[in-house]
Order: C-alpha cells, then sequence, then structure tokens
C-alpha cells in the first residue's frame, strides 16, 4: 500500500513539478508572478483533448503541439500584460494577467462548455506491471518519462545553449545583459514560451492520468517564489515543494494546500541559485 502511494505521488508530482519549473523560470527572470500560468496550463489540457478526440493523432503528437500552442500563448501574454507594461509599477502587469486568466478560463467554458470533459478510452492502451505488492501503469511510465525528459532537457537549454546562457544573464541583471548585446525583449518572450511549453505539457499530461479536463486551473498561480537576503529561488525549489507536498497528502491524509505551504516554506528558501 506505501508503494503504490509512494507511486501515484512520484507520478503526480512529476506533472505538477513542470507547472512549477515553468512558473519558476518565468518569475526568475523578470521578479514578477504571471498568475496566468494555470491558465495556460489549462488550455494545453484543452488542445491535447482535441487532437487526440478530434483529430485522433498519437498522444506523443497531440503533447508536442499542445506544447506549441501553450508556447505561442505564453509569449502573446507576455506581449499584452508585460512587454506593454514594462515601466508600469509590479502591480500593473500582474493585476493584468489576473484579468487574462479570467478571459481564458471564460473562453475555455464558451469553447469546450463548463463541464467535466474526458478522452475516451479506446484513444489509449493500458497495462499495468507489478512491481512487489504495487502496480504500475504504462500511463505512469509514461508521465514519469515524459516529464523526466522535459526537465533534462530544459537543463541542456538553459546550461548549454546560447539563448539559455541569455535567459540566466538576463535574470542576473536586466540592464548589464542588454549592455553586452543580449535584446531583453526576445529573451523575454523566449522565457515565457519556455515556461509556458511546460505548463502546456503538464496540462496534457494530467488530462491523460485523471481523463477528466476543466475549466478551472490548479493551484500553480498561488506558488510564490521566495525570497531570501535578497537571493532568488533556483529551479530546484518548486518541483521539489510539489512533490513534497503531493507525497504529505496522500501518506498523512493532509490537506493539499497545507502540505504546499508546509514544503514551500523549508524547500523554496533553501534551493537558492
Amino acid at each position: 500500500m506505501l508503494l503504490q502511494q509512494v507511486i501515484n505521488g512520484l507520478t503526480q508530482g512529476s506533472i505538477y513539478a513542470l507547472i512549477a519549473i515553468g512558473f519558476a523560470l518565468i518569475f526568475g527572470v523578470l521578479g514578477l508572478v504571471n498568475f496566468a500560468h494555470g491558465e495556460v496550463y489549462m488550455v494545453g489540457a484543452f488542445l491535447g483533448f482535441l487532437f487526440v478526440t478530434v483529430y485522433h493523432l498519437p498522444i506523443v503528437v497531440s503533447l508536442l503541439l499542445a506544447m506549441l500552442g501553450a508556447a505561442l500563448l505564453g509569449v502573446v501574454v507576455e506581449l499584452i500584460a508585460f512587454r506593454t507594461l514594462r515601466r508600469a509599477p509590479d502591480v500593473a502587469p500582474m493585476v493584468c494577467t489576473l484579468g487574462l486568466s479570467v478571459v481564458l478560463q471564460n473562453a475555455a467554458m464558451l469553447g469546450w462548455g463548463a463541464g467535466t470533459q474526458s478522452i475516451p478510452e479506446d484513444s489509449f492502451t493500458f497495462a499495468f506491471f507489478p512491481i512487489f505488492n504495487a502496480q504500475v501503469s504504462n500511463i505512469q511510465l509514461l508521465i514519469f518519462g515524459v516529464a523526466v525528459a522535459l526537465m533534462a532537457a530544459l537543463q541542456l537549454v538553459l546550461y548549454k545553449s546560447r539563448i539559455g546562457k541569455a535567459i540566466r544573464a538576463t535574470a542576473q541583471n536586466k540592464d548589464a545583459a542588454s549592455l553586452m548585446g543580449i535584446n531583453i525583449n526576445r529573451v523575454i518572450a523566449a522565457t515565457f514560451a519556455l515556461g509556458s511549453a511546460l505548463g502546456g505539457a503538464a496540462g496534457v499530461l494530467i488530462g491523460v492520468y485523471y481523463n477528466a479536463l476543466a475549466h478551472l486551473c490548479p493551484t500553480a498561480s498561488i506558488l510564490s517564489v521566495g525570497h531570501k537576503k535578497g537571493q532568488r529561488t533556483s529551479l530546484c525549489g518548486p518541483p521539489l515543494a510539489f512533490s513534497i507536498s503531493d507525497q504529505l497528502t496522500r501518506l498523512f491524509f493532509i490537506d493539499y494546500h497545507t502540505a504546499l505551504l508546509l514544503s514551500m516554506s523549508y524547500f523554496l528558501p533553501n534551493c537558492r541559485n
């Protein structure tokens, strides 16, 4: 029983980690909270649902297309809410993303209805593999494998590519990066595209895992990236916080929001750049 809960928690935690990494990536560059990130996740989930059910595309192709759509939506959010308000007080773009989140939620209700959508069961082939006294499904292996692959790919992009170096330089000091010839607007747009693509991938994976999609978004937008002595949190904090909170919920039967706050209070301040 314990092993089964750990397996389930790792599967869900890997999905939450993708949402959190995308959120933290955007926050790390801008220092501002994107309250529409949860809705980007939602749009990614519905795009995956559309490609699987209407166009009957394979799940991997649907995942890639949903990531592309979420990335484009993230760039649009950056153009509307952040670039046009770059010189405004910090609260202005955050309030704008709140308005965008409401618009996206209502657009999803108009497009797909207010009820829960389900992916037809014949879209996937289910198989289960015994591990001691627990079972692991092929869907869980797919979700965990995709999540780990996307996290590894993001690390390669951030540390081995020119755009990744530009993103890290911009996160450290925008003015100095601009003086060194880095196009700040292009870097921020690329950051939104990367973070939103991860959120879109998480939406597709959660839809596959639960076989249920709704217009309501998860707790991604309440995730606060902690500060301590002027240092920003690194990308390791949010996925650890989400994964540990999911395990706390399963093993100790406490409320998810309480578990999230407990894990965030420790991991976020202790995972600095």
